[in-house]
This record gives C-alpha cells, sequence and structure tokens, in this order.
C-alpha cells in the first residue's frame, strides 16, 4: 500500500481493479504495464482477438476496498499488498517490498541508527488509514494498534512525513527517491518484520477474467 485503486476498460464487458497512484508500492510494479500493454495493441498489425485497445481508467482505494470491489463484482481484478493473501479471492504473488521508518532531516530522531519495536509502537507515526495493506504489515509486526496519523493516501503520508510532523511507516518503493536524495532518512527497526507481498486478486475462479484483465496481468513482469 497501498494505494489502490479500480480500472475502467470501455469496450469491455467487465472492469478492472488495481492499485495506483504514485508514489505507491504496487503502482511501481503496476502503472508502466498500462502503457505496454496499449502500445502492444498500437504496434499490432490487428487487434488481438479482434477486441480494441482497451482505454484504462484508474480510481484510487485502499486495499480493504479492492478487495470488496473484486468481492461485488464492479472490478475484474485488483491489486493489493500486504502481510498475508486476502482471504476468498483467488490470488498472484507478483514482487515483494518492504516498509521503512523514515524521518525528516530536522527530526529528533534523524541522528539515531534504530529504534526499538517498544519505542516505534508508542510513537505517534504518520500511518495509510485502516483497511490499507501498509497499515495491515504494520500492525501485525508490532502486534499492535499503531498510534497514528491517518492519511488516506502514500502520498500524504510522504508530505506529512517531509514537513517534519512525525515520523511514518511507509512502502521503501515509494521513498526511494527522497531517501537517495537525502530528503528523507532511514531509521532501522531490526527487531521488526516489515516485509510485504504484493499480489494481484480476481474472484473464485481458476483463472483471471478473459480480456483486459488477463491481459494487464499476462504484462507484468
Amino acid at each position: 500500500m497501498i494505494d489502490e485503486c479500480v480500472a475502467m476498460a470501455p469496450g469491455y464487458t467487465h472492469t478492472t481493479g488495481m492499485p495506483c497512484g504514485a508514489p505507491s508500492a504496487a503502482s511501481a510494479w503496476v502503472s508502466p504495464v498500462s502503457p505496454n500493454l496499449l502500445a502492444q495493441y498500437a504496434d499490432a498489425p490487428a487487434a488481438p482477438l479482434g477486441r480494441p485497445a482497451p482505454d484504462i481508467v484508474l480510481t484510487a482505494a485502499n486495499t480493504e476496498q479492492v478487495i470488496g470491489h473484486v468481492a461485488a463484482g464492479p472490478a475484474d481484478i485488483g491489486f493489493t499488498e500486504g502481510p498475508r493473501r486476502p482471504a476468498g479471492p483467488r490470488s498472484k504473488v507478483i514482487g515483494q517490498d518492504r516498509l521503512v521508518e523514515v524521518v525528516a532531516p530536522g527530526h529528533r530522531w534523524a541522528r539515531r541508527r534504530a529504534v526499538s519495536a517498544a519505542e516505534l509502537a508508542g510513537a505517534p507515526l504518520v500511518s495509510r488509514e485502516g483497511g490499507s495493506g501498509t497499515r495491515d504489515t504494520l500492525s501485525a509486526a508490532l502486534a499492535a494498534q499503531v498510534p497514528a496519523l491517518s492519511m488516506s493516501t502514500t502520498a500524504a503520508v510522504r508530505t506529512a512525513v517531509l514537513a517534519a510532523a512525525a515520523p511514518a511507516v511507509i512502502s521503501e518503493l515509494a521513498v526511494a527517491e527522497d531517501l537517495a536524495a537525502g530528503r528523507l532518512i532511514e531509521i532501522a527497526a531490526p527487531e521488526l518484520d516489515l516485509r510485504q507481498v504484493l499480489r494481484t486478486i480476481w474472484d473464485s475462479n481458476p483463472q483471471p477474467p478473459a480480456g483486459a484483465a488477463r491481459d494487464l496481468i499476462s504484462h507484468i513482469p
């Protein structure tokens, strides 16, 4: 998380749900796929199976909402991130990510190399909201609810921590450029397992729905 979303593909019978919204872990994997898929349609002598190229529109939601969209039918597939496989839908692992604890250079923890799990559990953090894969991963690692200023998007979490509001635990993929440029500083939390798995999910059928949804999944590296 994750920012997640629903992608609509006019010209097809159904819609496609996926996480999106920069900068987020899942979008770092999935967002480049859509242009590549459209390019294949454009370069082909004829549209695959006689279908027109899809017009993919992304709408933001969190992991819990994406699972709900897939279960209820508005979305054919979804992409989620979190510590465990969602119960109910079929799923396929498409990547790995980890959460990192970060602070702005002006924060009082900026000179520290590491913090304990107890310190992190007791600190006011900036975090994604309940229902997001990121929040679930952090709560599972700490085995406790997290005292946090909740934000509805990964971009909002990043903005808040850059303003030195508080520490944040956020996707490494989402803040890789900030860490490299020194805008944020990573503080190790060696006692915690903050790895999370990126998955694509769909309904209870053995294979993802045919058409745009299956085409999109097939283009994920």
